[in-house]
């Protein structure tokens, strides 16, 4: 037997535990913990707060676990004001019953508190990006000048936290080599780069002859989803928009007649837009951009 067939059998028999972010949308980093939960069907998924309405429905057939966060935190506004609770619904968590711990994070996940001597591996899909790059975070956000004033408060809580919890991981692996730099840079560790899975068997290349362009993005302010949505008022040209979020109004309000907002959509609908579209638009700057490649291969 090869070295790597014993490792792969001693992880077989490893008790697995999953821990994720938040299991409230459908994006790509729900998909790579779908992906994980594959490898591992075993593996109870940890998470602050599960939305089975909001997240991919393969997730009611997994074993999930939410924190106490999950009573108080169920609408979109009050998940967003318990941020400050977020750590501590992370080390809460009691993985004493595993030898594994994979944290799927962009955010809090990584800082669960593994057993001594389990291994504690993150697929970290960037650094927090509230905690080192709040300004970004917060464009386009309406939160006044105390509100922001709070978030930087916070912000600055975050780095330290943020920072001291990446000694907690043995080793990290990251969605992109953007993400790389970032870990090597704010947590001066180094990772090895697996990018994200993407399952282009559910898309067709398509003839392109929609008269719109398309946007596929969480409606969040650091997605820069208003530049394309005032871009496309000005001109006049057709712009559908899929994805939700808590910008979503602010964007409704300043969108033009041409613009449309369709939410979240099934999957077979969302492949039909990529196959239909002029192009997809993307307004930032991705930490590694599952759309892109979606896209392409529509």
């Amino acid at each position: 037997m090869t070295a790597s067939a014993v490792q792969r059998s001693a992880l077989d028999d490893a008790r697995v535990a999953i821990v994720h972010d938040a299991l409230v949308v459908k994006g790509g980093a729900e998909r790579v913990v779908l992906a994980l939960s594959e490898l591992f069907p075993g593996a109870p998924i940890y998470t602050s707060v599960y939305s089975p309405e909001a997240t991919f429905q393969d997730f009611r057939t997994r074993d999930v676990r939410p924190s106490f966060l999950q009573r108080y935190c169920q609408r979109p506004r009050l998940f967003r004001l318990a941020f400050p609770l977020f750590p501590l619904a992370f080390e809460s968590f009691d993985l004493s019953a595993f030898d594994v711990v994979i944290s799927c994070c962009a955010h809090w996940a990584k800082g669960v508190l593994p057993p001594p001597g389990a291994l504690h591996l993150s697929y970290c899909h960037t650094p927090s990006r509230l905690a080192w790059r709040f300004h970004d975070s917060l464009k386009e956000e309406r939160l006044g000048r105390l509100g922001r004033a709070l978030v930087g408060a916070y912000a600055s809580y975050a780095r330290l936290w943020d920072e001291a919890t990446s000694r907690r991981v043995d080793y990290f692996v990251a969605g992109s080599r953007n993400a790389a730099q970032r870990i090597r840079k704010h947590y001066r560790r180094e990772a090895t780069v697996l990018e994200s899975p993407i399952d282009v068997s559910r898309f067709t290349v398509g003839r392109g002859q929609g008269d719109y362009f398309l946007i596929v993005a969480r409606l969040n302010g650091y997605k820069r989803v208003d530049l394309a949505v005032e871009t496309f008022s000005r001109l006049g040209w057709p712009l559908v928009v899929v994805g939700d979020g808590p910008m979503r109004r602010h964007l409704e309000r300043r969108a033009g007649p041409t613009v449309s907002f369709v939410g979240v959509v099934p999957e077979e609908q969302l492949a039909g837009y990529y196959a239909g579209c002029r192009a997809l638009i993307v307004a930032c700057e991705e930490d590694y951009g599952l759309t892109p490649l979606e896209a392409q291969a529509s």
